[in-house]
């Protein structure tokens, strides 16, 4: 006997005989006794009370001497043609009957013989008696019902299709098409819900589709009336796992939600391809805890290889991006574990389907106001575009930061996710989400506080570092710590990760690679080479499960740490064809250290036209395209890649982004490289006017800006007056800075004969540093010259008088010459 028939047995055994079962079972199949165990403590919750001995009686009767249908026999008038299939309660025969020259064909359903007891009897007439009360396109109608012999039947409309999974499967319908079908199953198990019958049992086996693609709801075996609490023992034992209600397995009450769930199982399956529960193998304690405590896996993230050709698409990652976000929230909205947390009718569930195909704001996004915004944009966007306000700039911010990294979405997405998981959780995430919309708030133009986009993620950080929910869910982390280094805010990208770093042990596979990779971003970002090459030990013991981006991403970081001391290396596991686009511009490096740079500038050339390379990967494809036609003095084409490449940095970034710094960089160092320094100095000085510059990337330009505008002769009143303010704030900064100003500071004092101070300016030690070879050579140079006449003491007495008169940017070298 398989588990159903051995719990089916059980259930007309007394307890006495039922114990001594369970024993004897335990001796050679343990597990399978615990299950049995376990299902009947859930049976006794609902249970009536033990049968009477006249129906025990009635059940011997009936097994000794028992009237099984067979083919030919007539039941109410209609021949038994042949067996459809067996159920828990009942056994479904193929018949037909003739009137007249009419031939009617229709599934009749039996009650089991072995099973044909009083409370069976009862159940079987209440299924009768709600299939009767049911009218509906999509439900099966019931054309007959009665008893032969003792056994009660259900003549019902015969459906000549196939089970609704496998009818979507063999037609391969897309995700829309699977959607429409299930909005026509929601409504008709809302026409249930409206006559107050809660199906119980809702699967692809019982929802049958007919040829010419309509489905069909069958069996109300277990159906139960809404509101009535005394349901029989007998559908209580008969659910199926695989689509069981959390409130069904621990025997509670149930309802419309449970319908509801187990809508939400079927949709899973429809879409994904595979159940959201895999109990294969699993232990009855192992079983309790995934339907009762644990929240299926998201449905972009479960997709199996197969799926995505059954529905239409190339590849698994397709369907999983179809999938991400509304429908991910959709499913896990009508699969939460608490009965009042999840849609309240099939009405509600079937609006935010119909919503989702429409492409209008969904019930389980949770309707925030920008969510509501995005999406109108998306339907009306012409009228849209015409309203230029402070709203419409914030959405824009916000959809930039979706369109560049996705973050923020998935981080959404696993909020809600991770809410589920224990109720104790609850209350925290929505902390969370109350505090993320304030940040967001925050951003509005309305707003008493207004903060930009790094600064909402910088807070979101250091929230989920002050609650810690990353110790138990770090997906939301993982998230925050991507969007952080998409805006550039490395300091509390590392931060986070370093607290994931420490407990990585304790997730799973998947999340310890992603961790890796932050990790290893974030040692290319810093240059720190000897991290990123212990990091990239670990990840080749974790790759082999790595997608194809990810294995794409290691390599690429394998060759940043072999790029200067082995370039040939670089080429070689760079050679794939075609090249992914996150490996050129590491391609051409190497190409370029080995002296190749005619066939580095051929190859990114070529990549930059190709169609599906993203806008930050073209960009930066443009740049360094820029610095080869430098290095190979193609200047013409240097001024016109450096022109396309800033047009496509400010259409990506805005026009008063940070993130055009290092861009405009480049295209100055065009423009000095073909003499045009004016022009580089007024790039400079648009780099300076932005306030919301790095204090270290403000002191590199104001260096540049120096030394460059100390290259003209003459130098301008402009640039002196830089050079001087620059020297006077030059205490206690870097000393590689502090050379170069101090090279400024010569040139302009040279300039106007103040060769006293240029003497104290070259006397000025700077130790312990490394300088480019033009800057160290100049300085060799002026400090020879200076020397070369030692002035006397009286000669010095006249330097101090005539320097007290220099404006204040020597007071420094009035102080040197006192000493």
């Amino acid at each position: 006997m398989n588990l159903y028939e051995m719990f089916d047995h059980l259930a007309e055994l007394n307890t006495g005989q039922r114990a001594e079962f369970i024993r004897d079972l335990s001796k050679t199949d343990a597990m399978r006794a615990a299950t049995l165990e376990r299902m009947l403590i859930a049976d006794k919750a609902d249970a009536l009370p033990e049968p009477s001995m006249g129906a025990l009686l009635n059940v011997a009767q009936a097994i000794q001497t028992p009237v099984t249908p067979a083919e030919g026999r007539v039941i109410g008038g209609f021949a038994l043609l042949r067996s459809l299939g067996r159920g828990g309660m009942g056994e479904v025969w193929l018949a037909q009957r003739q009137a007249g020259g009419a031939v009617q064909q229709v599934a009749i359903k039996i009650l089991r013989v072995d099973i044909r007891n009083h409370e069976a009897k009862l159940r079987f007439a209440l299924e009768q008696r709600l299939i009767a009360s049911l009218d509906h396109p999509f439900v099966a109608r019931m054309i007959d019902a009665g008893e032969s012999d003792g056994a009660p039947w259900i003549a019902m409309e015969y459906v000549d299709g196939a089970p609704l999974l496998n009818w979507c499967d063999e037609h391969k319908l897309g995700i829309r098409a699977r959607i429409a079908l299930m909005l026509q199953v929601l409504e008709a198990a809302g026409h249930a819900h409206d006559h107050l019958i809660v199906h119980r049992d809702l699967k692809s086996s019982n929802v049958m589709v007919t040829r010419d693609g309509r489905p069909k709801l069958l069996d109300f075996g277990i159906a139960k009336v809404i509101g009535d609490t005394q349901a029989t023992s007998t559908a209580q034992r008969f659910f199926s796992l695989g689509s069981v209600a959390p409130e069904q397995y621990s025997g509670e009450r149930t309802s419309i939600a449970t319908d509801v769930y187990q809508l939400g199982i079927l949709l899973y399956e429809l879409l994904v391809g595979s159940p959201p529960y895999p109990m294969e193998g699993l232990s009855p304690e192992q079983i309790q805890t995934l339907i009762m405590h644990r929240p299926p896996e998201l449905p972009s993230r479960s997709v199996p290889p197969q799926a995505a050709m059954l529905r239409g698409l190339a590849r698994p990652a397709q369907l999983a991006k179809v999938l991400e976000g509304e429908l991910d929230l959709i499913l896990m909205y009508a699969l939460r574990k608490n009965p009042t947390e999840r849609y309240r009718s099939t009405v509600d569930f079937a609006r935010d389907l119909q919503a989702f195909l429409e492409g209008r704001p969904v019930l389980a996004s949770g309707q925030s106001a920008s969510y509501r915004a995005k999406k109108f944009l998306r339907r009306h966007w012409i009228p849209a575009s015409l309203a230029a306000t402070a709203l419409a700039c914030l959405l824009g911010l916000v959809l930039q930061l979706v369109v560049r990294d996705a973050a923020l979405s998935k981080a959404r997405i696993e909020a809600v996710a991770a809410r589920d998981q224990a109720h104790q959780e609850r209350d925290k995430a929505n902390n969370l989400n109350s505090f993320l919309l304030e940040l967001f708030r925050a951003a509005s133009p309305t707003a008493s506080v207004k903060k930009d986009l790094p600064t909402i993620v910088s807070d979101a950080i250091a929230l989920e570092l002050s609650r810690q929910h990353y110790k138990s869910d770090p997906s939301t982390a993982i998230a925050l710590v991507k969007a952080a280094l998409g805006l550039g805010e490395l300091a509390q990208a590392r931060s986070l990760t370093n607290e994931l770093q420490l407990l990585s042990s304790r997730f799973s596979k998947d999340e310890q690679r992603q961790i890796l990779f932050l990790r290893a971003n974030i040692a290319n970002i810093n240059t720190d080479f000897p991290m990123l090459v212990q990091i990239n030990a670990e990840l080749a013991h974790h790759i082999k499960g790595a997608s194809l981006a990810q294995q794409v991403l290691f390599i690429g970081y394998v060759g940043q740490t072999q790029l200067k001391s082995h370039p040939e290396n670089v080429l070689q596991i760079t050679a794939i064809t075609p090249l992914p686009a996150p490996l050129i511009r590491l391609r051409a490096r190497a190409l370029t250290q080995l002296g190749r740079h005619k066939d580095s500038v051929l190859l990114l050339k070529d990549a930059s036209a190709r169609k599906e390379l993203t806008p930050l990967e073209r960009l930066g494809i443009l740049q360094s395209l820029t610095h080869g036609y430098l290095t190979t003095e193609q200047m013409d084409s240097a001024l016109s890649a450096s022109a396309t490449m800033i047009n496509a940095a400010r259409a990506l970034y805005g026009e008063s982004s940070t993130r055009l710094v290092p861009y405009l960089n480049t295209q100055a160092r065009v423009f000095i490289e073909v003499k045009e320094l004016r022009t580089a100095i007024q790039i400079f000085d648009s780099i300076l006017a932005t306030p919301a510059i790095d204090d270290s990337v403000r002191l590199a330009v104001q260096c540049n800006r120096a030394l460059l505008g100390t290259m003209q002769d003459p130098i301008d009143d402009e640039s002196k007056k830089f050079v001087r303010a620059l020297w006077l704030d030059s205490v206690g900064i870097e000393a590689y800075a502090k050379k170069r100003m101090q090279l400024s500071a010569l040139r302009v004092a040279a300039s106007e004969q103040l060769f006293a101070s240029a003497l104290a300016i070259a006397m000025v030690q700077i130790k312990n540093v490394e300088v480019e070879e033009p800057t160290h050579t100049e300085l060799n140079i002026w400090v020879q010259a200076l020397r070369q006449s030692k002035p006397l003491p009286a000669q010095i007495e006249d330097w101090k008088v005539s320097l007290r008169n220099v404006r204040s940017q020597d007071v420094q070298l009035i102080r040197f010459l006192n000493k």
